[in-house]
């Protein structure tokens, strides 16, 4: 329980926490008694060589390593999604069979780039900052200040090199702030996959689960111009040499190992206040999976029903699907670890201590207020933005509205370009009949619980009128499913040629016509008239007393040592290789095998089934020097590190600064994580390096990859 950050003396677990690499020195110690043979200048070092140059930014979410001089990164299966799902078809279908590139010609340029970012520096700039903010006591004139800083920042540390990404980040709810500097790099090629059922083994059921047997990683490689410097995608450019990269280590694994893990974690809230926990309990995340599981459980139909329609969905399938399950272990979780309590214990005891002070002591009742206005909005928000905004058709009609309004300014460089965008959009749309008549359910479902669970006098006016046409009240199903009907059959856009023709011949009577642009301009309006500003007056409330809150925390607990939520910077978390306790009496050990995988298999299952070889090589016990000294071939392990989404991909390194494995999902027990850590139950789940080998060089038959990389014994 979180009772203990009540304690004066308290000091953070050391597991717990996401470091900033530049602070390090101040965890060398604690690290290395855990059994870090590295200094803090090994992983962070701006002037030589260090570990940090071996971590990238993998396309903006999730992370990489760099594993070889020749630029070969390791990354999440689930991360090189995308790219694989999209270079497969039904007669090259490397997302379902695997693929490892023969040689450097081919190794496959993705449809649409990927880029990497390398950290060059990180500066705290919190007293320039705060200087600047001195003056700002309005919320939303600091963020427009710090939004003006961030482009004086860009051009100070940027120097005009068009291949450096600067980012101003604020830490601590805005109290102190960094500048990272990163190099980025466009040309990413694919150069190996495993096949899905390898990659993805256990699918949604195995999601966030332990035990766990999947494969989960891809291999990418940068290329830059001859002078080792980013440049777009050319013939001419060669493999980069990194600064840095991770030896392998087959070594193994024991519990109780150090374990360390660099990468990006997207994004935490753990000094998030307890009603606003409690707000997402009541309201978002039930929203959040109720609209999600419409789109899943429709399109599963589909999916199994035909292959091109599976490779068309598999990637927008697999986005939506784990945070579907995310939001459903988080609400468990939350419950059931009592987090609220908990921190409404916090913030009594802030309470007490801030009385007197009056910049703190209305900082609760100010929060309580803002969540007790937004409350009746809060639900809408997600009906639109993870609901209704998803249909196809209503895509297609937000973009009708915004095509109108260019129109309506008369404003010809407007006009081109908001019809050069909806052009793009309707060649870009898949006309597979079967998505389409899948839209059409998910759209009937969707503004079914609109109708039910909104507030109807926050109802737009076409809602409000189709109701009374279609006669909602006296039987929503039938009402609903004939609206639906005759709102998919009178709209152009699910033929191309028909939608390519009204918008060259579009003007402001035509589409006004439209009930695709009638509906989508209601929503529109509803959302950025009424659900938006109460969201942000919401915002900017929990933004302002956040940051008064944070810095209260820390004037009350001098002795605390805290570490910055997660914002997509790099960080390093540390801990060992842990098994854990799920419940009374249940143990779960630290690593699974090649025996849990069989276990699992079952033959033609879409979760479950495995490719033949794989179990021709299993009946052998075929494992070459990747076995562990027990004879088995180890395919996952657990490590109790403080990751979340972002961290996809990263490494965990050993003592010594060797891969041992990449770190892909995190643990039932532990999904309130973001919110609340849990050292009892808060572990990682991780690839054994070992596996990934095995993977490449015996079970995908490509040993010259492997022999590119240093491999430590």
């Amino acid at each position: 329980m979180i009772i203990a950050f009540l304690s004066q003396t308290f000091y953070v677990l050391a597991d717990e926490g996401m470091w900033i690499l530049s602070l390090l020195k101040k965890q060398e110690a604690a690290m290395q008694a855990k059994g870090l043979k590295l200094s803090a200048d090994d992983i962070y070092n701006v002037n030589s060589s260090s570990l940090k140059d071996a971590i990238v930014w993998f396309n903006g979410g999730c992370t990489g390593e760099i594993i070889s001089d020749q630029g070969l990164v390791l990354t999440n299966h689930h991360c090189g999604y995308d790219a694989i799902a999209s270079l497969s078809t039904t007669s090259d279908n490397i997302l379902d069979n695997g693929f490892y590139a023969s040689n450097k010609q081919n190794e496959r340029k993705t449809k649409d780039p990927l880029s990497v970012s390398i950290l060059v520096s990180i500066d705290d700039v919190t007293d320039k900052v705060l200087a600047e903010l001195e003056s700002i006591s309005d919320f939303a004139l600091r963020a427009t200040k710090l939004r003006e800083l961030s482009t004086k920042y860009t051009a100070e540390y940027g120097k005009g090199d068009k291949n450096l990404d600067v980012r101003l980040y604020d830490m601590f709810k805005g109290n102190q702030f960094f500048v990272f500097v990163y190099e980025k790099f466009t040309d990413v090629r694919l150069v190996g996959t495993p096949p899905q059922n390898v990659g993805k083994f256990g699918g949604d059921t195995d999601n966030w689960m332990w035990p766990r047997h999947t494969g989960d990683f891809s291999l990418f490689r940068i290329y830059a111009d001859k002078n080792n410097k980013p440049a777009p995608y050319s013939e001419e450019n060669v493999p980069y040499k990194p600064k840095h990269h991770l030896p392998v280590s087959l070594k193994g694994i024991s519990e109780g190992d150090f374990a360390m893990i660099i990468g990006f974690p997207g994004r935490t809230n753990r000094y998030e206040f307890a009603d606003a926990v409690q707000l997402g309990l009541d309201e978002t995340n039930g929203a959040i999976v109720d609209m999600r599981n419409i789109r899943l459980t429709e399109w599963r139909e589909i999916m199994n029903q035909d292959l091109q329609t599976r490779l068309d969905l598999s990637s927008q399938y697999a986005r939506v699907a784990n945070y579907w399950k995310y939001f459903i272990g988080q609400t468990e979780q939350l419950n059931r670890l009592k987090v609220v309590d908990a921190k409404k214990q916090e913030e009594l005891a802030f309470a007490q201590w801030g009385a007197n002070n009056e910049q703190y002591r209305n900082v609760l009742s100010d929060v309580k207020i803002a969540i007790d206005s937004y409350k009746p909005f809060a639900k809408h928000l997600y009906y639109l933005s993870e609901g209704l905004f998803n249909s196809e058709l209503v895509k297609f009609g937000n973009n009708l509205v915004a095509y109108y309004k260019a129109l309506e300014s008369g404003n010809e460089e407007q006009i081109n370009q908001t019809k050069e965008r909806f052009i793009k959009l309707i060649n870009d749309a898949d006309r597979n009949p079967l998505i389409w008549s899948a839209d059409q359910k998910i759209f009937a479902r969707m503004l079914t619980k609109y109708y039910n669970d909104i507030p109807k006098n926050q109802h737009p006016a076409f809602i409000k009128n189709a109701a009374k046409k279609y006669k909602f009240d006296k039987n929503l199903d039938a009402g609903i499913a004939k609206f639906t009907a005759d709102f998919y059959k009178k709209n152009p856009f699910t033929s191309k040629t028909n939608a390519l023709k009204f918008v060259e011949k579009a003007n402001i009577k035509s589409i006004a016509k439209l009930d695709a642009f009638k509906f989508s301009n209601d929503l529109i309006n509803i959302y950025s008239d009424v659900i938006i500003p109460e969201y942000r007056k919401y915002s900017a409330t929990l933004g302002a007393n956040g940051n008064v809150y944070m810095r209260g925390l820390m004037e009350m607990q001098p002795n605390r040592v805290f570490y910055a939520d997660a914002n997509s910077s790099i960080r390093l978390t540390y801990g060992s290789v842990e098994g854990y306790f799920s419940s009374d009496a249940i143990k779960y050990k630290h690593f699974t095998t090649m025996r849990g995988v069989m276990e699992k298999y079952v033959p033609g299952d879409m979760e479950f089934d495995l490719p033949s070889r794989l179990i021709e090589l299993e009946a052998r016990k075929e494992y070459g020097q990747y076995a562990d000294k027990d004879g088995s071939l180890h395919v996952n392990f657990l490590s109790n590190n403080d990751i979340t989404g972002g961290n996809s991909g990263s490494p965990v390194i050993d003592g010594e600064g060797n891969i041992i494995g990449l770190a892909f999902d995190g643990n039932w027990e532990a999904m309130s994580g973001d919110i609340y850590f849990d050292a009892k139950y808060k572990r990682t789940i991780n690839v054994d390096i070992r596996y990934v080998l095995w993977c490449i060089d015996i079970l995908g038959q490509a040993p010259h990859i492997v022999k590119e990389m240093t491999i430590v014994k």
